[in-house]
């Protein structure tokens, strides 16, 4: 296996899952507002 594929699946893999906890809690936040 490429080690930068690995690399570039890790980082995509990151960025999805930050972008996912972001969207939830500005979701809250608007709740709350």
């Amino acid at each position: 296996m490429c080690l930068f594929a690995l690399l570039v699946g890790a980082l995509g893999l990151a960025v999805s899952v930050t972008a996912v906890s972001l969207a939830r809690a500005d979701r809250r936040y608007r709740r709350r507002t």
